[in-house]
């Protein structure tokens, strides 16, 4: 079950990511492309959320009202004047008899590391359906 989530979130990450790539009116060029791309987003190879990114996640969530997050998944990281991350998370919103989802949340972790929640798109599953 958490390996379908993991592809699920991956698959819809990977879609965004191609239509970005697509977008792009960059010329094409013999070199080949460097490992870490500035400003693109990169896949993770290990979708472990390690206490590195715990410790962003904690200070993100900091002031946080509305919902409670638990992360399941690192899915992508993007450099930027810092460090943006796409986590698979577990969403609960905070009202009566409310019922998780999921959702991907995007964290930027500027370079004083500072952290601040950027987006939360829900996805249109339920955990419990």
């Amino acid at each position: 079950m958490k390996n379908r989530k993991i592809m699920l979130a991956a698959c819809l990450l990977a879609a965004g990511l191609a239509m970005n790539v697509f977008a792009a009116d960059e010329p094409e060029t013999a070199e080949e492309p460097t490992a870490i791309l500035v400003g693109g987003w990169e896949m993770a190879e290990d979708t472990v959320v390690t206490e590195d990114i715990m410790d962003v996640f904690d200070k993100a969530m900091e002031d946080y009202e509305g919902a409670e997050f638990v992360p399941e998944a690192l899915l992508a990281t993007q450099l930027v004047s810092g460090t943006n991350y796409c986590l698979l998370t577990k969403m609960t919103p905070v009202v009566p008899d409310a019922q998780p989802t999921y959702a991907l949340l995007y964290i930027y972790e500027d370079l004083s590391g500072n952290a601040s929640i950027m987006d939360v798109q829900e996805l249109k599953i339920g955990i419990g359906d």
